[in-house]
């Protein structure tokens, strides 16, 4: 909303009432050190009767032992504490009282020592701040037992690393409030916390504010780490030499959750200490060596210098280093593969039907194809198959042992890193058409309603007439009946015609359709996100453009038989197998946030049934019909309800025993896995493996020697690595969108606002998905002004047709100081800023800190400019 006043020609902000000029400095979270001490150099008067310690700042000449002899003159030392600075160091000594560390603080200032340069009370702190020492393994385990404690993997908050969390095991989280509540542990590691008392339990950030449930406590549990159980992260890093400190160069990571490093001078390069400056910008890895519970900094390693921030290569690095990605050439495969002369007597020979697969237009590892035949009036049989990995990769092998541990295809955006040799994945299992090749299928008979009569699970080989295109499927679909141009199609092999593909297609595409709202009707949740893909210039490889990639009847063609594969499998696994079944669940969301959450909706005016994945379906329908969202809403909406939702995971069915546990929260189905994939997914080969021994009559899968323990450890792993793969992956897009910024300069979209804060709004771009922080402080403002109760912000705008969109930081600085000038403007325009509306947003790239950086656009500024 825009409203627009005349004031007269003037040089400076105009006196608005209930306007802030002067945007309030953003709270700073420090990861350690002594920035803050030069504000107490010059104080004279002790802070308190609390405060016990003394600072002191002093050349490396002066040691430690030298300062501890003379404070203990004046009382005793509880704890000492040491951090090399550029030039000096400093050195903190908590007393045993107040009296005695003022006492000392004022000797100290007298004595005038030689290379001590300042001594002054640590104001911060009443004492020395340190990481709570581990608890010894034998407390641990006895309050795991009685239940005093709570373990599980601990994942912090990227862009607030002050704030960790941790799952209670009831779908609740457990906040971890700060670095040292966090206790050196690292994100991904098991970890052990001591839950505070209710009285010390805090808010989480990031979860809208709700004013819906005023009778109930806003407070979530806290907890402070006590033990790592299992150190997940690799301690190994990427990040930058920042600054020379005594004996020590401080490494400073680029990741924000991992702590500082005090490398050994001796470890960096020698042009290091002639030209520090030559230095900035330039990516090392390091490892993470020790870590006391009195450092501020961890002890590192220096390893290797692997390029220039900013550049694709070096980036991508970076993101794989940081990730643990296991980038070691794949075992060698040997296999002639299948030839005239191979005989398929255990195999239903399946070679004589129109199969055909339908994949993205540059897929080269073609793990899934189809067919459909008209058997009666409104019958059909339909098959699903998939390549049959497991006939090539045999248990316990060297591919085996190396497709378990990595577990996961990853996809960047310029390469795929794959979990089996290119060999077995683009060539013997890829379902590449005009060639005989092994498969796993999955046949019904059911009719044009998609209703199934019968199902049949089994060994086949198939030869795939035609490898087609999602854009060629979708003309089939768009086009039943008009005229086909043979040259816009890929080649047909065998006696089949695109008329016949065609008519296929359109069969398959009917029943999707029907399947597709029966799962609807029955309460399955659909969360889609904005999905971006990228053009690449053929040489150089960088980003030429960035668009949404949009989803088509002919992907839903693809993703419903897919689905009812998968669930078809996992009944049969269930069913025959009930305590080894390699199965997927979905969890519940986490109830807080989903509350929080519904009532922030309900604020503007939406209704969500969140008792259900049914009712959340529902709601989510009925609030698009509604019209009461505009479509950028919806968008708005969708990312809401994704953000409470867990991850869906692997188990062994011998491992849960509560069978509502199995259920699959989105899909709103009782029992699911993935069968779809064993090119790119592990758990796919485990799956196939075990309808192979229910095939043969192995009820105790003994052709894979895997007991119920041993699957739920191997899909522990498949599900940390999962994820590890989509947080790389997520990564990669993020980078070339920074990249593909970076080369035009800025890039304009809209947006819709999803939370909006006293200094700063969170938005969601319609176009490329990024979800980014407006920071209020950074804009050409007149003035703005928070309505808490309201959840929105009016911002004041000059009119002008200058196309500023941003404070310089000289010009920040003078706006903290209350000296800004804005050029001469003649109106303002107002822009209330409110949850669910749509605003322009500007895109930036910021080389030096290799990220985006968001503004607003003017609203008073044309569209030309």
């Amino acid at each position: 909303m825009l409203r627009i006043s005349k004031r007269v020609l003037m040089s400076r902000p105009p006196a608005v009432t209930g306007v802030s000029h002067t945007p309030t400095k953003r709270k700073s979270h420090s990861k350690g050190g002594n920035q803050h001490i030069y504000h107490y150099a010059n104080k004279t008067n002790w802070p308190s009767s609390n405060h016990r310690c003394v600072v002191c700042h002093h050349t490396s000449n002066v040691t430690l032992a030298t300062l501890k002899g003379i404070l203990e003159k004046f009382g005793e030392i509880v704890k000492t504490h040491s951090v090399p600075m550029t030039t000096n160091v400093s050195s903190t000594f908590e007393m045993a009282t107040a009296v005695q560390a003022e006492t000392a603080w004022k000797s100290m200032l007298s004595l005038k020592l030689e290379g001590v340069r300042k001594v002054f009370p640590y104001e911060e702190h009443e004492n020395i701040v340190g990481y709570i020492p581990y608890w010894c393994k034998d407390d641990v385990e006895k309050g795991l037992r009685e239940g005093t404690l709570v373990s599980g993997p601990i994942r912090v908050n990227p862009r607030m690393y002050h704030n960790a969390f941790l799952s209670d095991g009831n779908n609740q989280d457990i906040l971890i409030d700060s670095v040292i509540a966090r206790n050196r542990s690292l994100p991904g590691d098991i970890v052990v916390v001591k839950i505070r008392d209710p009285k010390h339990w805090g808010e989480t950030s990031g979860v809208p504010k709700s004013d819906t449930n005023e009778g109930e406590s806003a407070k979530v549990k806290t907890a402070d780490v006590v033990y790592i159980l299992e150190k997940q992260h690799s301690r190994v890093c990427v990040g930058e030499l920042a600054s020379k400190r005594d004996k020590y160069v401080l490494f400073r990571p680029i990741d924000n959750c991992l702590p500082r490093l005090l490398i050994p001078e001796e470890q960096c390069p020698g042009e290091y200490f002639k030209n520090p400056q030559d230095f900035q910008n330039k990516a090392f890895v390091a490892t993470i060596e020790e870590w006391g519970d009195c450092d501020v900094f961890a002890s590192g390693r220096l390893h290797q210098f692997i390029g220039e921030r900013g550049e694709i290569e070096t980036e991508t690095q970076r993101i794989l280093i940081e990730n643990g990605v296991d980038v070691s050439d794949l075992p060698e495969f040997h296999d002639t593969g299948l030839n005239s002369g191979t005989k398929f007597e255990d195999r239903r020979d399946l070679r004589s039907e129109c199969v055909f697969t339908i994949d993205p237009s540059t897929a080269k590892d073609l793990d899934d194809a189809l067919h459909i035949r008209k058997t009666g009036e409104d019958s059909y049989e339909v098959g699903v198959h998939i390549a049959d990995v497991s006939h090539y990769v045999l248990p316990d092998s060297d591919i085996d042992r190396s497709a378990a541990k990595r577990c996961t295809t990853i996809y960047l955006v310029q390469k795929a890193l794959p979990m089996l040799p290119r060999e077995l994945c683009e060539n013997l299992c890829s379902l590449n058409p005009g060639h005989d090749k092994l498969t796993y299928s999955v046949v019904w008979e059911m009719n044009g309603q998609g209703e199934m009569m019968k199902t049949w699970f089994g060994r086949t080989v198939i030869r795939s007439c035609a490898k087609l295109s999602y854009e060629n499927a979708q003309t089939f679909i768009d086009n039943p009946d008009a005229e086909l141009e043979a040259n816009r199609y890929p080649e047909v092999y065998d006696d089949f015609t695109l008329s016949m593909l065609r008519e296929k297609t359109v069969m398959l595409h009917n029943i999707a359709q029907s399947l597709r709202k029966r799962r609807r009707d029955k309460g399955a949740l659909r969360l889609d996100q904005i999905k971006v893909s990228f053009t690449l210039d053929e040489n150089t490889g960088m980003p030429n453009s960035c668009y949404e990639y949009k989803r088509e009847s002919s992907n839903e063609l693809v993703e419903e038989f897919m689905l009812l594969a998968n669930i078809s499998v996992a009944h049969k696994l269930r069913e025959s197998l009930p305590q080894h079944a390699f199965l997927r669940r979905h969890p519940e969301p986490k109830a807080f946030m989903m509350s929080k959450i519904a009532g922030y909706c309900a604020n503007h005016g939406i209704k969500l049934d969140i008792s259900s994945s049914c009712g959340l379906a529902k709601s989510l329908c009925e609030a698009e019909s509604s019209g009461k969202l505009s479509k950028s809403g919806i968008h708005g909406l969708l990312h809401f309800v994704t953000k409470p939702q867990e991850l869906a995971v692997y188990f062994c069915a011998g491992s849960i025993k509560d069978e509502e546990k199995y259920r699959h929260f989105a899909l709103n189905e009782p029992l699911y896995t993935h069968f779809t994939s064993p090119i790119r997914r592990y758990a796919d080969i485990i799956v196939h493996r075990q309808l192979a021994s229910i095939q043969q009559g192995a009820h105790l899968i003994e052709n894979t020697q895997l007991q119920p323990a041993d699957l739920q450890v191997q899909a522990n792993l498949c599900n940390t690595q999962k994820a590890m793969a989509k947080k790389v992956q997520d990564a990669s897009v993020q980078l070339f969108f920074y990249a593909m910024i970076k080369s035009v300069g800025v890039v304009f979209d809209k947006a819709v606002v999803l939370q909006v804060y006293n200094h700063s709004i969170d938005v969601l771009s319609l176009s490329y998905g990024q979800v980014a922080r407006v920071y209020l402080d950074n804009l050409p403002l007149v003035g703005s002004k928070h309505n808490e109760n309201r959840a929105t912000t009016e911002l004041v705008w000059p009119c002008s047709n200058d196309s500023k969109y941003k404070l310089s930081d000289n010009e920040m600085k003078l706006a903290k100081s209350g000296k800004l000038a804005l050029p001469k403007y003649t109106s303002t325009v107002t822009q209330t800023i409110a949850a669910f509306e749509t605003v322009n947003v500007i895109f930036e790239a910021n080389a030096h800190e290799v990220k985006i950086r968001t503004f607003l656009k003017n609203p008073s500024v044309s569209e030309e400019n």
